[in-house]
């Protein structure tokens, strides 16, 4: 920005301006630099150029004797979520789970027999065993995404998969 002397330029935070950057700016000597958040990406198709004129509403006057540009170039970056889903591997994501992306990042929907990990984008296997002896009479053993129960000798495992029936040994 040309000072009121006529002679002196400073520098302009363009940071300061609303809409600049979709997230992150970083102002620099006579420019500044926009960035994205984790799990997001700047796409090159959806950037867009303004000049320093129309964006900060100066007047294209600036004295070119002082070897100043009239109209430098300043771009204004759109940040994109990435479809951590469709990118990253299933071995980066959920694995056999459900992968739903969510803006910035993406969360697992559990099948059956698992529950969430350290975060709800890991999966583990639920150990239905540990509630109410998964709801077996004798035993429960747990596997790897179900259960099972089973029954003491001279029983046998009922109708319900849970429930134990004396055996008539006679």
């Amino acid at each position: 920005k040309l000072l009121s002397n006529g002679q002196t330029c400073v520098d302009v935070n363009e940071c300061e301006t609303a809409g600049v950057c979709s997230q992150i700016c970083l102002n620099t000597e006579g420019s500044y630099k926009c960035g994205c958040n984790e799990g997001f990406e700047s796409r090159g198709s959806n950037t867009f150029v303004l000049t320093m004129m129309d964006h900060m509403n100066v007047h294209a006057t600036l004295d070119m004797r002082l070897g100043m540009m009239a109209s430098p170039v300043m771009i204004l970056t759109r940040c994109i979520d990435i479809n951590e889903c469709t990118t990253l591997s299933s071995d980066e994501t959920c694995g056999p789970h459900v992968c739903r992306n969510y803006a910035g990042s993406f969360y697992c929907l559990c099948m059956l027999g698992y529950t969430y990990g350290q975060n709800i984008q890991t999966c583990i296997d639920l150990n239905e065993c540990l509630t109410n002896n998964g709801e077996c009479e004798h035993s429960c053993t747990n596997n790897d995404g179900s259960y099972e129960c089973s029954c003491n000798p001279g029983y046998e495992i009922g109708n319900d998969g849970k429930s134990c029936d004396d055996l008539n040994e006679c």
